[in-house]
């Protein structure tokens, strides 16, 4: 009866060792993430300091009669960590009618840099809307008519990303004309 006593007692400690073991390293993990997340949001204090300094387009190809392929070039001021914007998806607005749906492919912006990026992007004509509408909309507008809607997935060199939604931003102010 001895014998076996130990025995379990032997397996239970072998259990709790390995119980602590496993929990000490859940802890480690705990501990560096939270280390990193700190970091980052440190050094992340200049992300409000991140500005677009140029939008120009660097060619247009149509694509059939409602959608347009473009090539645009982008200057970034970045005095912040180097992040990538992934799944870019939104709609241009004109005097708060829905013109322009659009989608971009990824962009990579480098740690504290200024620099021009290539950016291609997709827009397509949005329902109800038609080319003399268009036409029109060109002829007439001002920068102030025109908001968008952005959706896009920010990722940081480390991994981490969040999904940004912007509702009715004003181009001006994307574009820093008042």
């Amino acid at each position: 009866m001895r014998a076996k006593t130990r025995k379990n007692r032997s397996v239970f400690s072998y259990l709790r060792k390995k119980y602590y073991l496993c929990l000490a390293m859940k802890l480690r993990r705990l501990i560096i993430s939270l280390m990193v997340i700190v970091m980052m949001v440190a050094g992340c204090g200049k992300a409000k300091e991140i500005n677009l300094t140029s939008c120009s387009v660097e060619s247009v190809s149509l694509n059939g009669l409602r959608s347009v392929d473009a090539s645009l070039l982008l200057g970034v001021d970045n005095p912040s960590v180097q992040f990538t914007l992934e799944d870019i998806e939104g709609i241009l607005y004109y005097k708060g009618k829905a013109y322009i749906n659009y989608t971009a492919d990824t962009l990579k912006v480098e740690a504290k840099s200024n620099k021009v990026y290539p950016l291609d992007c997709t827009a397509t004509l949005a329902e109800g809307v038609y080319i003399p509408d268009l036409l029109k909309a060109v002829n007439e507008y001002e920068l102030k008519d025109l908001t968008t809607d952005i959706k896009a997935k920010v990722k940081l060199r480390g991994g981490i990303s969040k999904e940004l939604t912007f509702r009715d931003l004003p181009i001006d102010d994307i574009m820093g004309e008042k």
